[in-house]
């Protein structure tokens, strides 16, 4: 709200005789200047001014400085090394701390680092991470790049919209580390312009930053502070063709000159989609403080709020139920007398033969169905009838609400990872409406930065300079994330859809007949806060031999930056369930209503709930007319609402006011979802100028000792709604880790216009302990990174030409799918005791056919001994497995990339700047555990072979859930089988989305440099082109004689086409009164999209598109800056 009201009286402060200052532009002039050289005063200098102004700066560094009596008077602000002290105007900035600590220039820097400027960010509007890694090189925004997968159950999941601010990539391999200050952040508050002073993206593992975290690269945020000399100040308003709005308010005030001095700055943001309805407002508020007492020492410190809330829309098309409903001729169902009708004639009783499957499933879901319209809540039943007096047994098994379950391609295509995806905008017109419109996210966090330097030695001989830091994140989170989030629905959930039922259980006719609708299965909200302290002390020493007259000035200048950190990290989930929260004769106080699993403890709280005291929701989004989305799907909304439930057969049916509400859910609460992280970290980089400067050697060498501490298991209260945040605030046994990661690198100046380079560094993510399917336990997952090129620079570094080689690995990753095949394929050996519905597990069934044929007269150990001979595994394998979800099971698989860039930064003149890049990259999947396949390949011919004798059957074909339950060989086909084959045939093939070629342009001219007329030279234009190669999405498959895909063909990719975008900006800079300048500037993004339009991220082996992004059109951002 304060942001709200900043705007207008900014607005007022217009006329006043304030001394705000400049705008972050490419160069603001001061009044000096301009006396001195605005001859014509028209406010801006043109091109005779300005090389009149140019020629002066060369004289200038010619002659020696004369020291007046002025200048000697003035005590000068002296730069710590911990800064980068560089003026960074243009597109290219040559100071850095990347790779060293402190400030270095990046020309002395072997690893692949690139600095973005903020006249670069102005230039093209940019604000966030998405927005700069559009233009740079071997970086993937969501702008062209979709984070999107498919989970086991089939349902997609929409990172672009779930959390945007990790939706990226670099060089393909995964999304950014964040720092600020080279501080370690969480990453839940978002790059932006305010705060900054500058990017600097480093690929590559780093193990001088980033130590710990994703191999791909990492993203720094140079913090801003406070000016000790000059006002400095800046209001700026921002509108879109859209409906959006920011503004920002940037002041920085001298309260002792050249010693103290305070800086505000806060921005508000309303962010619209062209998907309705949709929106986020966001707020941030920056106080910083920078005290200089003496000339050696600095005191800065920061804080920030940060607060974010509303949802954003779907990026990918929801799942298409309705084309294959109304392929099999719009079948429809009667639930009281189980009757498929086409055309209103009665044509089978058989579900599965029409796409059908019950609203009550004994495989995990009985779940009560509530029907949604926009307006809320218009029905709430039980999903089957009863014979009893509870709702929560509905034991009348042939009386079922049916639900769409159009999964025709998974049930019959190994392959087909999930069925197609909404294309046709006759049935959802997805450049209007937002289906995922029941989302909602409120993230707000406080960030502090205290930094304390001191200089304690200074002469031309050494250096020694010490710095402590600390660094805080205080966060919470609330997510209510209904669809595009992992585990948000099962196999029929996410599906837009038609209700098909033909009356309601009770009898009467059903309002809803016919109408299309998403459906959402056990959607939970979650609660997550997160706490990060970190701790720092530097040394930064210089030993400089350079200036020696004798031979030990070969030695050459020396930097050692030993550096020492301690952080503490705690982050905590809490789940919620929209479940029935009142109580009643058949749902008595204490009794679990939103936990799905039993493996909490056996108090009656903490067990799993009735099924039916959770919900399968039916949002509606049309009529029953023409089976399209008309409008955005409603929301659920806590409330007291009645309750059907009652006999199907006679017709006598309860509407009992019930009170829906958010339940405390165990899963995923506490556990392995809190994590407290104790960090200590010790470290030192070198770098070495030998031989007057010519080479350059950069080695670093850093230990990380981990202490990994997770959540006991969760809780509720007696009351079983709430959760016990008493109990969960504890922890179990603290797991130990630690790695070792290196630096090596050089750079050799064979000629002054020439650098070669090469670099090599790793990193290590610091895993849990875990085992295999054999046992054995697995290492931690490491990145290595390989770097090597040269450097071009001509005409006094305004040409900088960089060619870089690259290999990139990430090994051991647990996080792919390896993992999750080798935990579903344990569950065929060992029961987790989590699902009615894996009952079938060795474990447990050969257990009881074993006690049974002994007379049940077998103490546990005999028992435990004959069951694991019988399944033909070593007892302590087993004991192992059953261990496992304390020390995690997980196999392993690794990803390569490697490829070229080539980035180009060249200033020709000082009116016109320009930026290139062109990369070559490829990341492929490595290979898959040979272990996974090893246990499989064991296993398999024993789980065929075992006989049930208690009826003689097949354990491998039995069903003990009764007739509709899986079987353990159905369990295998469609879980493990049916995945590994797809993991086996993507080994050595391209990860998705990855474009071999790219190229990318970006351009600023300033009229002022060719022309004197006094309008005109208030103009600059800013372009930009950028082509990306065409990109895998999927391989053709090699269909056997019954046309089933079981092998993908790796000579085949499914592309989509290249792409080609294209920004264009033009701006006018103007002095509007004495003291105050303007910038007007209009920017167009993607400008040749005219229209929206559909592009597919994902195909089927048939060579189908599978998943389609919603790409927008051209966006139109009008931006005003003051400066004054």
């Amino acid at each position: 709200m304060l942001g709200r009201l900043l705007l207008p009286a900014c607005t007022l402060a217009l006329p006043t005789t304030l001394t705000f200052a400049q705008a972050v532009a490419p160069e603001v002039l001061d009044a000096a200047v301009l006396a001195k050289y605005d001859t014509n005063k028209d406010g801006v200098l043109d091109s005779a001014e300005q090389a009149k102004r140019e020629a002066d700066r060369v004289d200038a560094v010619k002659k020696p400085v004369e020291k007046t009596e002025q200048f000697m008077s003035e005590e000068p602000i002296e730069m710590s090394v911990f800064e980068v002290n560089e003026q960074r105007t243009g597109y290219y900035a040559s100071s850095t701390q990347a790779g060293t600590r402190i400030n270095s220039t990046v020309e002395d820097i072997p690893a692949s680092v690139t600095v973005v400027t903020l006249d670069q960010m102005d230039d093209f509007a940019m604000l966030d991470l998405n927005d700069i890694f559009t233009y740079e090189a071997g970086t993937e925004g969501m702008g062209t790049y979709t984070d999107f997968s498919v989970n086991n159950s089939g349902n997609p999941i929409d990172g672009n919209m779930a959390d945007p601010t990790s939706a990226n990539r670099i060089r393909g391999m995964g999304s950014a580390n964040i720092s600020l200050g080279n501080f370690e952040t969480s990453g839940r508050v978002p790059v932006d312009r305010i705060g900054i002073e500058g990017v600097e993206i480093s690929r590559g593992p780093s193990s001088t930053i980033f130590g710990l975290g994703n191999p791909s690269g990492t993203v720094n945020m140079v913090a801003a502070t406070g000016n000790l000399n000059k006002n400095k100040n800046q209001a700026q308003v921002r509108f879109d063709s859209i409906g959006g709005f920011r503004e920002h308010l940037d002041v920085n005030r001298v309260l002792i000159k050249n010693k103290l001095a305070f800086r505000f700055s806060q921005v508000y943001q309303d962010t619209k989609y062209r998907l309705k309805p949709s929106g986020t407002d966001t707020e941030r508020y920056n106080f910083m403080l920078k005290y200089q007492p003496f000339k050696k020492t600095t005191l800065s410190a920061s804080y920030q709020y940060y607060e974010l809330k509303g949802n954003r829309p779907n990026s990918v098309t929801p799942r298409d139920g309705i084309t294959p409903w109304l392929g099999r001729g719009s079948p429809t169902w009667d639930p009281l007398t189980a009757r498929v009708y086409v055309d209103d004639q009665i044509v089978s009783s058989s579900m599965s033969a029409y796409g059908f499957v019950t609203g009550w499933q004994n495989s995990g879901r009985g779940s009560s169905l509530i029907f949604v319209d926009p307006s809320g809540v218009n029905y709430w039943a039980a999903p089957r009838g009863t014979s009893s007096d509870n709702p929560l047994t509905p034991n009348q098994a042939a009386y079922n609400y049916v639900i769409l379950n159009p999964q025709t391609n998974r049930l019959t295509q190994p392959l087909f990872t999930s069925d197609g995806a909404v294309s046709d905008k006759a049935l959802y017109d997805w450049s209007s409406i937002n289906v995922a419109s029941g989302n909602y996210v409120v993230d707000k966090t406080d960030t502090f930065l205290v930094q304390a330097t001191q200089t304690v030695i200074e002469t031309p001989k050494q250096m020694l300079a010490l710095q402590l830091g600390w660094f805080r994140e205080d966060s919470s989170r609330f997510q209510n994330l209904l669809s595009g989030r992992p585990n948000s629905s099962g196999p029929t959930g996410g599906f837009l859809a038609v209700d098909v039922n033909r009356r309601r259980l009770d009898g009467t006719a059903n309002p809803n007949y016919l109408r299309p609708y998403i459906a959402i299965s056990d959607a939970y909200a979650s609660d997550s806060p997160l706490l990060n302290d970190t701790y720092r002390a530097q040394i930064a020493y210089k030993l400089d031999f350079s200036r020696d007259k004798g031979l030990s000035r070969w030695l050459g200048v020396h930097q050692a930056v030993p550096y020492f950190e301690y952080k503490e990290f705690m982050r905590q989930n809490f789940n919620y369930r929209y479940a029935m929260i009142d109580n009643h004769t058949w749902l008595p106080s204490g009794t679990p209503r939103g936990t799905t699993n039993s493996q909490y403890g056996t108090d009656p709280y903490n067990l799993a709930s009735s099924t039916g005291t959770r919900n399968y929701n039916f949002y509606y989004v049309g009529d029953a007319n023409g089976t399209n989305v008309d409008y955005a799907p409603g929301a659920v909304s806590p409330g007291i609402y009645n309750y059907a439930w009652g006999n199907a057969v006679t017709g006598v049916f309860n509407y009992e006011p019930t009170q829906l509400g958010l339940a405390g859910s165990l899963d995923g609460t506490g556990g392995r979802a809190n994590l407290l992280k104790e960090q200590k970290t010790a470290g030192v980089v070198l770098q070495s100028h030998w031989l007057k400067g010519r080479l350059v050697t950069t080695l670093g060498l850093r230990e990380d000792r981990l202490s990994n501490t997770y959540g006991v298991v969760p809780r509720l209260m007696p009351d079983a709604l709430n959760h016990d945040f008493q109990w969960d605030d504890q922890w179990a046994q603290p797991i130990e880790t630690r790695g070792t990661t290196e630096t090596i690198g050089a750079v050799w100046k064979a000629l002054s216009w020439l650098n070669i380079y090469g670099n090599k560094s790793d990193s290590f993510l610091p895993a849990d302990p875990a085992i295999d399917l054999h046992g054995q336990n697995l290492p931690n997952p490491t990145g290595k990174g390989k770097d090597w090129g040269i450097l071009l620079k001509f005409f006094d570094n305004k040409f900088t030409l960089r060619v870089n080689r690259y290999e990139n690995e990430q090994l051991n990753s647990r996080s792919g799918v390896s993992a999750t095949i080798a935990r579903a394929a344990a569950r065929l050996d060992i029961w987790d005791d989590q699902a009615q519905s894996r009952n079938f597990a060795l474990t447990n069934q050969a257990s009881q056919w074993i006690q049974a044929a002994a007379g049940g007269m077998l103490p546990p150990d005999q028992l435990f001994t004959q069951t694991a001979q019988l399944m033909q595994l070593d007892e302590q394998r087993i004991r192992s497995l059953i261990d496992s979800s304390d020390v995690l099971l997980a196999e392993t698989e690794d990803v390569q990339a490697r490829g070229t860039e080539i980035e180009l930064n060249y200033e020709p003149v000082w009116y016109w700047r320009m930026k290139a890049n062109v990369t070559q990259q490829e990341s492929v999947q490595g290979n898959l555990s040979p272990a996974l396949l090893s246990y499989i390949e064991e296993r398999l011919p024993v789980w065929q072979s075992l006989i049930d004798t208690r009826t003689g059957a097949n354990w491998w074909t039995s069903q003990y859930n009764g007739v509709n339950s899986t079987t353990p060989s159905a369990f295998y086909l469609g879980t493990v089988a049916a995945p590994l084959r797809l993991a086996l045939s993507k080994e050595g093939k391209t990860l998705p989305q990855i474009r071999k070629y790219s190229v990318k342009y970006s351009t600023n001219f300033q009229l002022a440099g060719i022309t004197e007329n006094k309008i005109l030279k208030g103009f600059n234009i800013s372009a930009s082109a950028r082509w990306a190669d065409k990109a895998a999405i999927g391989y053709y498959g090699i269909p056997d004689a019954g046309g089933i895909y079981r092998d993908l063909d790796g000579n085949r990719p499914v592309y989509d086409k290249a792409r080609f975008y294209a920004d264009i900006g033009i701006g006018y800079k103007t002095k509007i009164s004495k003291r105050i300048r303007a910038n007007f500037q209009i920017n167009v993004s993607n400008i040749q999209e005219d229209s929206t339009r559909l592009q597919p991220v994902s195909a089927f082996p048939d060579g189908t598109p599978s998943a389609y992004r919603i790409i927008d059109p051209r966006l139109f951002i009008f931006t005003s800056t003051f400066d004054f």
